[in-house]
């Protein structure tokens, strides 16, 4: 079973590493991410932080992408680079752990491999985390198309635990594992690592509990991070959306389970139920019969929750009730309905 444990041990023993010389260290997955990985790696080459590690894991990746890699860090012989390689396909989750166990820096930074990074980025949040003695450094960021660019930044300047636990502050800028530069000791005293398996909301069953234990956490509204969407949104939903929408439902499980056990103080509920609406609302994003029969059969009694979240429209407030409470014969045509496109 997958669980996320908590921990209070400070001498807990760890196969982490540390290096006095590593400042920061920076995990790169890489899977079919040829016509980006340039990209993404002059931007880490050309960091003005020195004291810096780059691990990129290739993660069975089908394409180019690691002959162009290889291309590329030749131009910077003098940086500190390591490139491990999976014997298998394994998932984001699995080489972001892989990355986090070899990584010897004391703060661990995330970056996909088709986005890319403003040169002064992991300097100036290192200078913010030690001058700040933070367990976490979160900035903005920027999403990025071939024709738009649109800034992202928090809507608070001090992160709490309700804030954390807000149902209306669910991934995003908050779940993301790629704007936040996190203490190392963090992941360890907490027993907190990426889930392998588990690559749909794969961030936010870390963030959501190392932003929960963090001692301290400073918001910059700085957004250095380039998020490139690309096909994301397009091909989120082109295949094995259960398969997805599964992995959706054993990460709520799992931060359910976790905040049951360790914040059983605060009303996690709302939160809880935000995330299983949010299951079931990728379940009604392809509707055919099997959706419908999983949708039916995933969290009933969460269904009506829905009246309580002022983010969802009248619609879909009505659709999702109806399809809970009517007949199957009556319900499986008003699922299937989709809204038109103006």
């Amino acid at each position: 079973m997958n669980t996320i444990t908590r921990s209070n041990k400070s001498n807990q023993q760890s196969i982490y590493m540390y290096s006095n010389s590593v400042k920061v260290s920076v995990i790169v997955p890489i899977y079919n991410v040829e016509p980006f990985i340039e990209r993404c790696v002059r931007s880490l080459m050309n960091q003005t932080l020195e004291n810096i590690e780059y691990i990129f894991v290739n993660d069975c990746t089908p394409d180019n992408s690691i002959n162009i890699l290889k291309s590329i860090l030749k131009e910077y012989p003098d940086k500190n680079v390591r490139i491990i390689h999976h014997s298998q396909n394994k998932g984001l989750a699995a080489a972001r752990k892989t990355g986090l166990n070899q990584a010897k820096g004391k703060y661990i930074v995330h970056c996909d491999s088709d986005d890319w990074v403003d040169a002064n980025m992991y300097k100036y949040m290192l200078e913010i985390a030690e001058q700040n003695n933070a367990d976490i450094v979160a900035c903005g960021f920027k999403t990025e198309t071939p024709n738009t660019t649109c800034e992202v930044q928090y809507p608070y300047k001090t992160e709490t635990i309700d804030n954390i636990l807000d149902p209306n502050k669910i991934g995003w800028i908050y779940g993301a594992v790629w704007n936040k530069m996190i203490l190392k000791d963090l992941y360890i005293r907490n027993n907190i690592s990426p889930i392998e398996g588990i690559n749909m909301w794969e961030d936010s069953l870390i963030t959501i509990p190392l932003r929960l234990n963090s001692s301290k956490t400073v918001i910059i509204p700085n957004t250095f991070y380039h998020y490139w969407i690309g096909q994301r949104a397009s091909t989120f939903f082109s295949s094995n959306n259960l398969n997805k929408v599964n992995e959706m439902i054993q990460a709520t499980k799992i931060l359910e389970d976790y905040l049951s056990h360790n914040f059983s103080n605060y009303n996690i509920k709302p939160f809880i139920s935000k995330l299983k609406l949010i299951c079931k609302e990728r379940l009604m994003s392809t509707p055919n019969h099997d959706t419908f029969i999983q949708w039916r059969n995933t969290y009933p009694d969460n269904d009506l929750s829905v009246w309580q979240f002022k983010s969802y429209s009248l619609t879909t407030k009505i659709k999702i009730s109806l399809v809970h409470l009517l007949p199957k014969y009556l319900a499986y045509p008003i699922f299937c309905l989709r809204r038109n496109k103006k």
